[in-house]
């Protein structure tokens, strides 16, 4: 607490009363006398001082009761009006009991003059010169103006009624406040308050009263102070880079004492505060700052007050420095594959990251997840890291594959990946490069190449689907070509006990050439028409020597011709070759998973895969299927397999397409349940074809590459390929 001091001197009156104010440095010697009516001056000095202010009417919570001065102010400051009151506190307990209060005499010591008017209320609460501030502040009475009496060197007011109504006891003893009175004009007054040194500039009451003497009183004794403060600045390391840590010290020594002292730092600002209510203070202090800091130029910042009001300032400044070295990060994604827009998978991107200097900033995220993760937080995040910062870092963000922002649409078909990226910067402010993975989207692949009609079946096919697969000069001979050969006329027609030709080949379904049909559509890019009438020059596939190419049905002949192409030589010397390599076995599980399985998962990710062909004996007989694969899903590596396929004959469950929405709409509803597509099982048990409803084929399988399913020309059989034909 502040030193109470009560300030004492008499004056003896002659034949009236006169006021000379002969200087303060003589206060406490002056004394005339009048007569002997015994009335005396003395002395009542502040026992609390304080001010309080707002900035523009806003909350201050801000305490001034040690701050070696006292305020009065109605100042604008750029966009806000800045008040401030101060507090003053009087003990009046070394006033003789019998004292009548003539006069009272407010003095004031200002810091620097300038004539002011001012308002002096009294307060109606008790206060605390270390607790009170504008929030807090006592309250007051309207009060009158109270003129100031002019001297060249005091603020002097008469508030004669105030101090008796305290003595009396009409007005508890609380003190007063001091606020601006010339709300016109702007301005601001600082006085001395009771930590100066030079007490003769202290708040006091000058009163006159008529009684007993007043007690004895001595001045203080102040010390001398002629020099200001001095301040040393001490930083180490003083090349510090930015795992360092720095140790920031101001010491600051005063030969009378200090009063208060402040540290301030920037990037980012930091500030310590120290004071003390001591009348002479500490003739030595010190305030300090030790840890990391972020790379750039700091400046250090010491300013110091004594006990006698002299300050000083002091600054330095360091710079932090790094290697130059641009942070090394690693991507990756897991899975590899996911199906589009499915709630139920989680993508997991994992980053890895060194840097020397450390890292303060990490950005991940999908998409336009990474772009803007506080729109779309399930799809990136932003994190940032404190020092000291980690020089090596390793994070896992999990991205919901759930409606990633702007990059899904199940009807646009370029949508085959999702890209995950990532970038860091270091605690030197430098960015690495943005890095990226791209997890693979499993596209099904009849959403845009499955047939939106039924698999047809037809009786029988004319002759000239002949000439459709082989060409007229593969089946006929002559100087015109008139005649037929043996080779075309047994195809065509079937021998033995079956009987199967091209003639009846579509008689229980067209698969094979149905699959083929939308094999074009899928490896050429082109739309597919949505019904057998189909007429137009960008129809595909059939041989270009036929006068039939563009008539009428095009669409429904060119199934047919790929249907009936099965009996091309190259089709059976691949179908052959297969069953002739696994002994006939109906389950030729070691060879397909070594040999067959690869092919297919080659072939589907150049987007040039062929069909897959099952059968129920070991030779050629009616009893077949063929489906399209596109997507191969590892159950066990290695081991066992689940071949997704496209079956013309469920379009329900397979089949999506632009032209036609609504059919397969359950699977587009659905489309991340591998259950709702056909698929064959490929395991060291059995192998078999399961459809959704949970009908099975087991018999068996051939793959047909698209180089021998999809041709412009194919030939009659020969050889051993014509004998598996005639049976």
């Amino acid at each position: 607490m502040k030193k109470k001091m009560i300030g004492i001197f008499s004056v003896a009156l002659l034949t009236s009363t006169v006021f000379t104010y002969l200087g303060t440095n003589d206060i406490y010697t002056r004394s005339v006398r009048a007569d002997l009516s015994g009335v005396y001056n003395m002395y009542v000095w502040a026992e609390s001082d304080a001010y309080i202010d707002s900035l523009g009417g806003m909350e201050g919570n801000e305490n001034h009761g040690n701050e070696g001065c006292l305020k009065v102010a109605h100042e604008l400051q750029v966009d806000y009006i800045y008040h401030a009151y101060t507090l003053l506190k009087f003990n009046l307990d070394e006033i003789p009991d019998d004292a009548v209060i003539k006069k009272a005499i407010l003095w004031m010591s200002p810091i620097e003059w300038n004539i002011r008017s001012m308002e002096i209320r009294p307060l109606i609460e008790s206060w605390e010169e270390d607790v009170v501030t504008w929030d807090n502040q006592p309250g007051t009475p309207p009060g009158p103006y109270i003129p100031i009496v002019n001297d060249p060197q005091m603020y002097l007011w008469n508030i004669t009624g105030m101090f008796t109504s305290w003595w009396n006891g009409g007005l508890a003893n609380h003190g007063l406040m001091i606020i601006p009175y010339d709300l016109d004009h702007y301005y601001s007054v600082a006085f001395h308050d009771r930590l100066d040194l030079n007490w003769t500039k202290w708040p006091r009451i000058e009163i006159t009263y008529q009684g007993s003497p007043p007690p004895p009183w001595e001045p203080p004794e102040s010390p001398d102070d002629f020099e200001e403060p001095s301040i040393t600045i001490t930083i180490t390391p003083p090349d510090p880079g930015p795992t360092d840590i720095v140790n920031v010290v101001a010491e600051a020594t005063d030969d009378v004492g200090l009063r208060y002292m402040k540290l301030t730092l920037t990037n980012p600002i930091m500030e310590k505060e120290w004071d003390t209510e001591e009348w002479l203070g500490e003739t030595t202090n010190t305030l300090s700052f030790t840890q990391q800091f972020n790379m750039g130029v700091h400046f250090v910042e010491v300013l110091v007050r004594d006990v006698s009001g002299k300050s000083n300032g002091a600054t330095d400044s360091f710079e932090v420095m790094g290697s130059n070295t641009t942070p090394q990060l690693n991507i990756s994604c897991s899975p590899q594959e996911v199906w589009p827009d499915d709630n139920n998978t989680i993508i997991n991107i994992t980053v890895n990251v060194n840097d020397p200097e450390g890292i303060r900033y990490l950005q991940v995220g999908v998409e336009n997840g990474f772009f803007s993760p506080d729109t779309w937080p399930n799809h990136g995040k932003i994190i940032y890291y404190t020092p000291p910062y980690p020089t090596s870092v390793e994070y896992t963000f999990a991205a919901s594959n759930f409606q990633i922002p702007h990059r899904f649409n199940p009807l646009n078909r370029s949508y085959t990946e999702i890209i995950c990226r990532a970038q860091v910067q270091d605690g030197e402010y430098l960015w690495s490069e943005i890095e990226s993975c791209n997890v693979t989207v499993i596209r099904p692949y009849q959403w845009d190449y499955g047939l939106p009609f039924p698999n047809p079946s037809e009786d029988t096919l004319p002759w000239q689907r002949m000439y459709d697969i082989f060409g007229k000069e593969e089946c006929c001979w002559g100087s015109k070509n008139q005649f037929h050969t043996n080779r075309a006329r047994v195809t065509y027609n079937g021998y033995g006990k079956n009987k199967i030709g091209v003639k009846y080949i579509c008689k229980n379904g067209e698969c094979v050439g149905m699959s083929s049909y939308s094999l074009v559509y899928a490896i050429y890019e082109r739309e597919i028409p949505n019904d057998f009438t189909y007429t137009g020059e960008e129809d595909f596939m059939r041989p270009w020597t036929t006068p039939f190419a563009n008539a009428r049905n095009s669409v429904k002949r060119s199934i047919e011709r790929f249907q009936g192409a099965q009996y091309a030589d190259a089709y059976h010397e691949k179908w052959y070759w297969q069953w002739l390599n696994t002994k006939g076995q109906r389950n030729p599980y070691d060879d397909f998973v070594s040999d067959i399985v690869p092919e297919i998962r080659n072939d589907i990710e150049r987007g040039y895969q062929g069909y897959i062909s099952f059968t129920e004996a070991k030779k050629w007989s009616s009893s077949g299927h063929a489906v399209v694969p596109w997507y191969v899903k590892e159950i066990i590596p290695g081991i066992s397999y689940r071949i997704y396929v496209y079956d013309s004959n469920r379009d329900t469950a397979s089949l999506f397409n632009e032209s036609t929405p609504y059919i397969g709409s359950s699977a587009f509803n659905d489309y991340d349940n591998y259950e709702l597509y056909p698929y064959i099982d490929i395991n060291p048990t059995n192998m078999y074809f399961k459809w959704p409803d949970g009908n099975i084929w087991s018999g068996m399988i051939a793959y047909i590459p698209a180089n021998v399913a999809l041709q412009d020309d194919y030939r009659l059989p020969h050889g051993i390929e014509y004998f598996m034909v005639v049976g």
